[in-house]
């Protein structure tokens, strides 16, 4: 029903797990893109903070 963990890094080079093990990774401010292109084809969600606010607000997930 929600997350079972959930980790918060200042930088991507600090994460406890392989990003293929998390669900949604979250970006303060736009992510660069070529972070996005080397993880646009896995099972990951890529976000910013404003998409959160807005999946809270409707209580649901809404597109990326």
């Amino acid at each position: 029903m929600g997350p079972t963990r959930v980790e918060v890094v200042h930088d991507i080079k600090h994460k406890s797990l392989d990003i293929s093990d998390y669900d949604i990774i979250i970006w303060n401010n736009t992510p660069p893109a070529t972070f996005v292109k080397a993880h646009s084809r896995s099972d990951v969600i890529i976000a910013t903070v404003p998409w959160v606010k807005e999946c809270l607000l409707t209580g649901t997930l809404l597109e990326v």
